[in-house]
């Protein structure tokens, strides 16, 4: 098994356990703001995770356009970008799930077919923008590692709330 074929794998997982754990959340659940909090709602941090990973997706092994511009989903979704990094403004906005869910499968797919077809070269070219770092590093250390993080904090915010977090 070779980097790409782990990173396939870890993706893959990452996207079966977010998925599992946002199919059954209420829209009560999804939109919940905590009084006070600081944390966005599940929904938004689902949109988060998804732009995330097709602009992180992008930088590394990526032809530059992003599955989100190449598709057109800014008007389907209601976000200007695919952006790695959320605005001020997310925590209030209303998350059309079954949009994002259509976007997902073009995420993970592009996720898939872009790793499958990475050359050995893309995979060790520097993606690092602070520090040396090759693109499977970058892969395995902000995009499976970031899927998996917001797949536990939503998991986690469902629990607090009385529902069921994990689907296991």
């Amino acid at each position: 098994m070779d980097a790409r074929e782990l990173l396939g794998i870890q993706f893959r997982r990452g996207h079966d356990l977010l998925e599992a754990t946002i199919a059954d959340c209420p829209p009560a659940l999804l939109s919940h703001q905590f009084a006070g909090g600081t944390i966005n709602p599940i929904a938004v941090i689902y949109a988060h995770a998804l732009l995330s990973e097709d602009a992180l997706v992008t930088r590394a092994v990526g032809d530059g356009q992003t599955v989100f511009a190449r598709e057109g989903w800014s008007e389907r979704l209601g976000f200007a970008e695919a952006a790695a990094f959320q605005a001020a403004d997310w925590r209030d906005r209303a998350i059309d799930m079954p949009a994002f869910h259509d976007y997902a499968a073009s995420v993970y797919r592009a996720t898939g077919d872009r790793l499958a077809a990475a050359s050995d070269e893309t995979l060790r070219r520097n993606v690092g923008r602070n520090e040396p770092m090759t693109a499977i590093e970058f892969l395995a250390q902000i995009g499976v590692l970031h899927v998996a993080e917001h797949w536990g904090e939503i998991a986690a915010l469902k629990g607090v709330l009385g529902a069921r977090g994990l689907a296991f």
